[in-house]
């Protein structure tokens, strides 16, 4: 049997902020028999930029465990209560979801910010959300490694994306179009894809992301709107 983790990365404040989402992901790796890991501490981490979009590559935990797939995803998500084993549907080396913003919002400007400093060969409609991805052991190694420098430079060109952009470039490089684009119902942007007050995504996907402009950052917008989907399904987690 492949050994298959879930990781989240919910430091500087998000284990506090979001602890239903991950209580969501908790239940769903008991009731799948996956392994699961929730990374807190900052000590624990190579690196000390404040944007935690950085933080996976850079954990001593993934770095000395050992895995044959794991999840990565942001502790603002949640998962359904009734979502059917991730690891069976992701079954390629790099499996991810394309981001919900639109191109002239989010691709194409993120990616315009490296051309600069780097070849961007990646077309814009491939851009996907680092908020939820699949990866094989090697996969997750492959990107890890060629993420060494970016932080630096994404840091003196003031990249806007962080950590996805660089991470969209590496995979496109090494991945191509073997890249497996699994359907949103796997990280179904909230921020993007609904209108403010709308759950019926409760409903629609497997995977609900607290993201986009609907949010604007907002941790307290979008930990009313967890509690609310929590309190909808509650009785479902417990089954």
């Amino acid at each position: 049997m492949p050994r298959n983790l879930v990781y989240i990365s919910a430091l500087d404040g998000f284990a506090e902020d979001f602890p239903l989402g991950i209580e969501t992901w908790k239940k769903y790796c008991e009731r799948l028999g996956l392994d699961f890991y929730v990374e807190t501490e900052r000590d624990k981490v190579i690196s000390n930029k404040v944007n935690g979009s950085w933080y996976p590559w850079s954990s001593y935990y993934l770095y000395d465990r050992f895995f044959d797939n794991v999840l990565i995803v942001d502790a603002d998500t949640m998962v359904r209560w009734n979502a059917p084993n991730i690891f069976d549907v992701a079954t390629a080396d790099f499996n991810v979801v394309k981001d919900s913003s639109p191109l002239e919002y989010g691709a194409i400007p993120h990616l315009d910010q490296w051309r600069s400093s780097y070849h961007v060969s990646m077309p814009p409609e491939n851009y996907f959300n680092a908020g939820m991805m699949v990866l094989s052991h090697d996969s997750y190694f492959k990107i890890r490694a060629g993420l060494s420098g970016f932080r630096e430079v994404s840091e003196s060109i003031g990249a806007s994306s962080w950590g996805q952009t660089p991470v969209n470039l590496l995979a496109w490089e090494n991945f191509g179009t073997s890249i497996n684009y699994l359907p949103v119902i796997w990280n179904d942007m909230i921020g993007f894809n609904y209108e403010e007050g709308d759950t019926s995504f409760i409903n629609r996907s497997f995977l609900w992301h607290f993201t986009g402009p609907n949010f604007q950052l907002d941790k307290v917008k979008r930990k009313r709107l967890m509690e609310q989907a929590y309190s909808l399904g509650a009785h479902n987690y417990e089954v």
